[in-house]
């Protein structure tokens, strides 16, 4: 798997668990694929392009710190469909992208 594929599956895995957390399961698949959509616009490519390595190795470090400073200069936390995201969140996706690509050695 490649980087953006973990990326991806971390994303997709991360949804799921936190809206089943939330006692709403049956809206991870369109948020789900949202976030999947939202990944594959063009518009969107250059920002994983600067936190990607000559090696196409994505620096999660860099990304989550930048997503988690981006939340906190909103004044409102994102919200997909209801589901509202936190800090907490972008650690869960950190973890989950790391945990998939260790096994992806």
């Amino acid at each position: 798997m490649t980087d953006l594929e973990i990326l991806k599956a971390a994303l997709n895995s991360s949804i799921r668990t936190i809206a089943t957390n939330l006692g709403f399961p049956y809206l991870a698949p369109v948020a789900m694929y949202g976030a999947n959509n939202l990944l594959s616009k063009p518009k969107y490519k250059f920002i994983l392009d600067a936190l990607t390595d000559g090696n196409d190795n994505i620096d999660i470090e860099s990304l989550s710190n930048a997503l988690k400073d981006t939340m906190r200069s909103m004044p409102n936390k994102p919200t997909l469909l209801g589901i509202t995201f936190g800090p907490e969140d972008i650690d869960l996706f950190k973890r989950e992208f790391l945990n998939i690509k260790s096994k992806n050695v």
